[in-house]
Order: structure tokens, then sequence, then C-alpha cells
């Protein structure tokens, strides 16, 4: 499994094969700042690591330190997205879902595509 940074403010892991695959589609994107950011933001940050014994993820204090999720805490928010998990601190994941409601909400075509609630 690796681990990394996401643009939420949380942290990404990703069975080693779909890891891979998103690999590969950053390597597509032309040469030039855009790419460099998002090496800065994905690739360098990076970490490969085991399940402990009990299934947990081990994170890093600067991993820790991106998510918010402080040495103290011991509830975090798990989210299963497709292909990969997100992991977050609750306060992070409440003001990432508020901003999602908004963005949905203004995209009546969405809404009414989906026949969302």
């Amino acid at each position: 499994m690796v681990i990394t940074k996401n643009m939420d403010g949380g942290l990404t892991a990703y069975p080693a094969d779909e890891w891979e695959l998103f690999v590969k589609r950053l390597e597509q994107c032309a040469d030039g700042k855009k790419r460099t950011a998002l090496n800065r933001l994905y690739l360098a940050p990076k970490t490969a690591v085991q399940l402990d014994k009990q299934g947990r993820i081990p994170l890093g204090k600067a991993q820790r330190k991106w998510a918010g999720i402080s040495d103290d805490v011991r509830e975090i928010v798990v989210v299963g997205n497709f292909g990969r998990i997100d992991i977050f601190s609750p306060e992070r994941y409440r003001e990432v879902v508020s901003s999602d409601v908004e963005m949905i909400r203004e995209d009546l075509e969405l809404v009414n595509k989906l026949d969302l609630p």
C-alpha cells in the first residue's frame, strides 16, 4: 500500500497496483510547472506501508500533520473512494463534505441526472 497527500488536506492510500496506474497517469502530464507541482504533491511525499497485525495503517508525523491528525487524536475518518482510501481528521472531513455538498448542489444537471436526494 502507498500513502500520499491529497488536495483536500487529507491522505490517500492506494493498493500497489492502483498506485502504479496513478503514477502512469501523472507521467502523461506534459513537462513543466504543473508536472513539477504534481510530483511535489503526490510523488515526493509518498510512503510505502504495510498494515500492522491489527490492520492499522501506520502514518508518519508529516502525514499526520498534513491531514490535521495530532498525536493525541485517537479518531480518524477513513473513506473508501473506488480504488483507494481517503484518510482525514474528523474536522477536516466535515469541511470537505460541506464543500462537496455545496459544489454538488450548484450542479443541478448532475443532481437531476443522478436523481440525488
